[in-house]
């Protein structure tokens, strides 16, 4: 696990989910297109942590760029607005599902680009 690219990855999906909010507003498309974006940030996350740690590594940390995602990011996209699910109010279970999905498509997405990575080495 590297914190600098937990910490940089973090960002990222923040702020792609901050501008991708704004887009989907401004240009009225759906919001969920933009999940091919967070999985290529996973993918990324798990490339680069690969570079100088294990498959295991990447996973793991592309797993909590997701936390990251399904926490502060659904908040952000939530409060613009797009991020806000249209069965309101939304239940604690399905938040803590929402947020375990999230980190499982992180942790694979950030496999596969560590796999590329290190079949690279």
């Amino acid at each position: 696990m590297n914190i600098v690219v937990i910490l940089l990855g973090g960002a990222t999906i923040l702020a792609f989910d901050t501008i991708g909010s704004l887009a989907s507003l401004r240009f009225t498309f759906p919001y969920s297109r933009l999940m091919f974006g967070s999985f290529a940030i996973y993918f990324a996350v798990g490339f680069v942590t690969a570079a100088s740690e294990s498959v295991t590594s990447a996973a793991v940390t592309a797993a909590i760029v997701g936390l990251v995602e399904s926490t502060a990011g659904w908040a952000i996209s939530w409060w613009i607005g797009p991020g806000r699910p249209a069965d309101y109010p939304v239940t604690g279970s399905r938040i803590v599902g929402t947020v375990f999905f999230v980190m499982m498509l992180g942790a694979l997405f950030g496999a596969l680009g560590g796999s590329l990575r290190f079949s690279l080495r």
